[in-house]
């Protein structure tokens, strides 16, 4: 992939104080198909008819689109209120995302890399530190002794973590439409597998969001809870497309000087969803992501473009933490601080 080396940077981030209305996203998006119809006919009879006064219409109607989406957005974005500083360290390992476990060994292995880098970047400021997507490649239970490790060191080191791993679920009520099945002779263990943002704060404490927008077909399959649900008479075993499982709920780290979401790769492409987070008090927004699998393409500077378009929208400072591609901070005008 096209990237630096361990990249490591530790700046200023606004907190900030937030309200808004997310319902509103809908109707502007229906009322700006309408208007588009509109506008293409007027510009339709101009073409035809060659008046003047058709001339006048459709540039004016031009013109007004942009003015009602200022206004909207002017009115919906919570303003950014300037608070202490947040001295924030991004990780980027530079690990092989085609390698289980990156070519190594095991998680222990994985985590003892992530760790040299983390401690040669942190200072006695540092309030969060961020490792990428897929960072930990495994999927671990929240119990585990790999997040009792981190915990431990979350409290030593009195600041919080925000990473990207694989997390299971376990089920034995209250079953989603589709998940996953192993056949047991105690009996059948159901569960299904995340793709998550760990949340660990300077006490230890254990918290996660699971990834809401998922990667078609790569990370589930379309529609697949609806196919599942009309599969009345079991003709298909769904558990075998399960793949990942699908958060729904904008779950926050919240730490006693700023709260930001972990959104996971693809969330960043959905500023509907990432209004939720804003409108519940997200301060500033983190983004993990993995983007080793561009290669040398253009993906991974297209993904990075993106996360300058959400500072924009949301008038909120990005910090964008990359397994490999491109890791930074972003002010909330779009422009890049590091």
């Amino acid at each position: 992939a096209a990237s630096a080396d361990d990249v490591a940077s530790s700046a200023a981030l606004a907190a900030a104080t937030t309200s808004a209305s997310a319902a509103a996203t809908a109707l502007v998006a229906v009322s700006t198909c309408n208007f588009a119809v509109v506008v293409a006919a007027l510009a339709y009879q101009t073409m035809v008819k060659k008046e003047q006064y058709l001339f006048i219409s459709t540039l004016s109607a031009l013109l007004v689109l942009p003015l009602i989406s200022l206004i909207y957005f002017a009115a919906t974005t919570p303003d950014q209120e300037i608070d202490e500083a947040v001295y924030v360290s991004v990780i980027q390992p530079n690990h092989d995302s085609y390698q289980p476990h990156s070519g190594m060994s095991g998680t222990r292995e994985v985590l003892d890399s992530l760790y040299s880098i983390t401690e040669r970047t942190i200072t006695e400021e540092t309030e969060l530190i961020v490792w990428p997507e897929n960072a930990i490649d495994a999927a671990l239970s929240m119990n585990s002794s790999h997040i009792k490790r981190i915990s431990d060191s979350a409290k030593v080191w009195k600041t919080n973590f925000l990473i990207g791993t694989g997390t299971v679920t376990y089920y034995d009520e209250d079953l989603p439409k589709v998940y996953r099945v192993v056949n047991r002779p105690q009996g059948d263990v159901q569960y299904n597998i995340f793709n998550s943002s760990l949340y660990i704060d300077r006490l230890g404490l254990t918290s996660r969001y699971n990834k809401a927008k998922l990667v078609p077909f790569v990370e589930r399959v379309p529609f697949i809870d609806f196919f599942a649900a009309i599969d009345v008479f079991d003709l298909i075993e769904w558990e075998r497309f399960a793949y990942f499982g699908k958060g729904s709920t904008p779950d926050m780290l919240v730490a006693s000087s700023f709260t930001t979401p972990g959104l996971v790769c693809y969330d960043s492409v959905y500023p509907t969803w990432i209004r939720e987070f804003v409108n519940n008090g997200a301060g500033f927004i983190t983004i993990i992501t993995n983007d080793g699998w561009w290669g040398d393409s253009s993906g991974h500077r297209q993904h990075f473009a993106y996360a300058r378009l959400r500072a924009i929208e949301f008038n909120r400072w990005i910090v964008r933490s990359a397994n490999n591609g491109t890791s930074g901070i972003i002010r909330s005008d779009g422009s890049i601080e590091q």
